[in-house]
C-alpha cells in the first residue's frame, strides 16, 4: 500500500499538525510507518476537499470524497451477528502489542477482538509544538494552540522517556536553537531546561541519539526557540515519547504566572 499526496498548486503547502512542508507541483509519499499519524490529521483535510492536494495509491488518482478516506484508514464496515451492516466508523486503528484481531470463526465477514489494556508501556506518544509565521525568541503553540506553550503547556500522562524529535519550517536556511523546558508536577510554574538542540542553516531534522531524559506523569513541558541569527518560518516540532510506566493515578494542578 502506498500513500501519495500530490500538490497540484504553485505554492508549498505545509501541513501544519502534521509537520510536513509539500513543495509546488511536487509529490510526498507517507513513510508506511506514519501511516497512524496522518489518520488524526485534521489539516491536511481541506487541502484534499479543495483539490489543492490530490492523493494517489500509488497506481490512481483519487477523487476528494476517497482520497480523505483512503488517509483516514480502511472504514470497516459494523455488522450484526447475522452480517447485516449497521454502521460505519471511520478511523478505527488497531496498533501494536495491546489488540489481538482475528477472523470470527461463526462469521468471516467480521473479527474478533481482544484489547489488553493492563499496560500502556512500550506505546509511543507524541506531543506536536508549532508557530505560524516568523519565530524568534518565543514559545511556540502546543497541538494548535492560540496560547504559547508557557501559557498552556503539554501534560504528561504517564513516566516516559524522550526519543525522538523531529522539525520542519518554510525557510531553507535558518538558524536557532530548540530548548525543552518542564515543570515538575506539583511545583507550579518553576521551570528548568531539559534539552537544547542547536540548529545551523537547515530547513528540516530528525534526532533519536538521546541521552537518558525521564519525564513524569503531571510533568509540564513547553518548547522554545531561540534566535541564532536566522528565523524560521512556520515551524513545526514534535517530540515523540515511550511509556516506561502504567501510571494509574488521578492528579490535579493550579498555578499563577507562565513559565
Amino acid at each position: 500500500m502506498r500513500k501519495v499526496l500530490k500538490n497540484t498548486t504553485e505554492s508549498s503547502i505545509f501541513v501544519s499538525d502534521t509537520g510536513v512542508s509539500i513543495d509546488q507541483n511536487s509529490s510526498y509519499e507517507i513513510p508506511p510507518q506514519m501511516f497512524w499519524y496522518w489518520v488524526n490529521s485534521e489539516d491536511i483535510v481541506p487541502f484534499i476537499q479543495s483539490e489543492d492536494i490530490v492523493v494517489n495509491d500509488g497506481t490512481n488518482d483519487l477523487d476528494p470524497v476517497n482520497g480523505v478516506s483512503y488517509i483516514r484508514g480502511d472504514i470497516p464496515n459494523i455488522q450484526d451477528d447475522q452480517g447485516v451492516v449497521v454502521s460505519q466508523s471511520v478511523g478505527i486503528r488497531f496498533i501494536g502489542d495491546k489488540f489481538s484481531v482475528s477472523q470470527s470463526q461463526d462469521n468471516p465477514k467480521t473479527a474478533d477482538i481482544s484489547v489488553n489494556a493492563e499496560s500502556a508501556v512500550g506505546g509511543i506518544i507524541s506531543l506536536s509544538f508549532s508557530n505560524q509565521g516568523s519565530s524568534t525568541n518565543k514559545w511556540l503553540d502546543y497541538a494548535s494552540d492560540t496560547k504559547p506553550s508557557n501559557e498552556n503547556p503539554a501534560i504528561i500522562p504517564f513516566d516516559c522517556n524522550l526519543i525522538g524529535l523531529t522539525f520542519t519550517n518554510e525557510n531553507t536556511s535558518p538558524s536557532f536553537n530548540i530548548e525543552i523546558w518542564k515543570s515538575i508536577k506539583g511545583q507550579g510554574s518553576s521551570k528548568s531546561k531539559i534539552f537544547t538542540w542547536e540548529i545551523d542553516s537547515k530547513r528540516a531534522g530528525n534526532k533519536t541519539n538521546f541521552d537518558a531524559i525521564s519525564l513524569s506523569a503531571g510533568d509540564k513541558v513547553a518548547v522554545f526557540l531561540r534566535d541564532q541569527g536566522a528565523n524560521p518560518q512556520n515551524i513545526s516540532i514534535i517530540l515523540y515519547l515511550v511509556v516506561s510506566v502504567n501510571n494509574s493515578e488521578e492528579n490535579t494542578e493550579s498555578w499563577s504566572g507562565d513559565f
